[in-house]
């Protein structure tokens, strides 16, 4: 995928699932019973590789569905990006190549996912004040604070080009899918 590849060249950190017995088409979670599917992932921010130690987050709340024709999935944004709880639901039609819902949108190609949150107002206050009722203070909380720009899209540096996934100002980043 050219937006990967992209960002990898540019030494930068991809946001990522690593969801353990599924690929992005689905076609190993395939199972079409329509039950709900528990799966492992974790969610990375793109970042330079500086930043990697607090792009990285993990995520135990992921669910997939599968009712043959259409699947959805299910899962929360880390609050440490978001400062709140933020629910995506995403539904897709053509067997996990495109996932739509009221506050998210990816594009699926091989293991790949380029996502995008469009409108997600993020409130650097309020993220703030998450990331201190936690403990963290300092240059950590400037530093995951800058993570969070990257996440909202904003460029993470003048010497480098926003890669065409984040131009516009959305929140966004890659979704990579272990098989």
């Amino acid at each position: 995928m050219n937006a990967l590849k992209a960002l990898k060249s540019m030494s930068l950190v991809l946001m990522s699932f690593s969801v353990v017995g599924a690929t992005a088409n689905l076609s190993h979670a395939r199972s079409g019973n329509g039950k709900w599917q528990k799966l492992e992932a974790s969610y990375e921010v793109p970042a330079p590789v500086e930043f990697a130690k607090f792009a990285n987050f993990p995520m135990t709340d992921l669910r997939l569905r599968d009712r043959g024709a259409v699947q959805q999935m299910n899962y929360l944004i880390p609050r440490e990006l978001t400062g709140r709880e933020v629910h995506i639901h995403v539904t897709s039609t053509d067997n996990g190549k495109t996932f739509k819902g009221p506050l998210a949108y990816m594009t699926c190609e091989g293991n790949d996912c380029v996502v995008k949150y469009p409108g997600l107002e993020i409130d650097l206050a309020e993220v703030r004040a998450y990331l201190q009722s936690k403990g963290i203070q300092g240059e950590e909380l400037a530093l995951r604070e800058k993570v969070v720009g990257f996440f909202k899209g904003e460029t993470p540096r003048l010497d480098e080009p926003t890669p065409s996934f984040l131009a516009g100002g959305d929140p966004g980043g890659v979704i990579h899918i272990k098989r």
